[in-house]
């Protein structure tokens, strides 16, 4: 093998391992609706794939992971396991009888089959956002929100 060749191989491998490194990094992000109680919105949100992110995004300090139907479909919540010890609880998520289900700040993903969670697609982000509605609070004018027809 002469020099070019050898270059030639050696910018394949480079390239291979970019990609290596490119497919990883996106592995290590998950996708997701980020449900925020105390701000009042619901977004699509993409955050790293650890503990210390989810407890950044949600604002706290413990989660919970708990499987529920949302309009007949499962879902995955991560939520705030330590909304029901805040002086002021406020709800995130109802039942399809408008029954209180969870507090505080929630992230909807998937479960992967196995063993984790795993991203929404595109399609699942626009199904979970629908169902958001808005209700009145009795601490301010502005309406809050919920995650509407849930259940266990």
């Amino acid at each position: 093998m002469n020099t070019k060749e050898r270059l030639e191989v050696m910018k394949q491998v480079n390239a291979a391992n970019e990609q290596h490194v490119a497919d990883w990094k996106n592995e290590q992000q998950i996708t997701g609706v980020f449900i925020n109680v105390e701000e009042r919105f619901a977004a699509k949100r993409s955050i790293e794939k650890t503990l210390d992110s989810y407890y950044e995004l949600l604002g706290c300090d413990s989660i919970d992971i708990t499987e529920i139907t949302i309009d007949g479909k499962r879902f995955d919540v991560i939520c705030d396991d330590e909304a029901l010890l805040k002086s002021e609880a406020i709800v995130s998520a109802v039942s399809v009888y408008g029954d209180p289900m969870m507090c505080g700040n929630l992230f909807v993903v998937k479960f992967d089959g196995v063993d984790d969670v795993t991203d929404l697609t595109d399609d699942e982000v626009e199904f979970v956002l629908q169902r958001i509605v808005k209700l009145p609070r009795l601490d301010s004018e502005k309406p809050g929100i919920v995650l509407s027809k849930c259940n266990y």
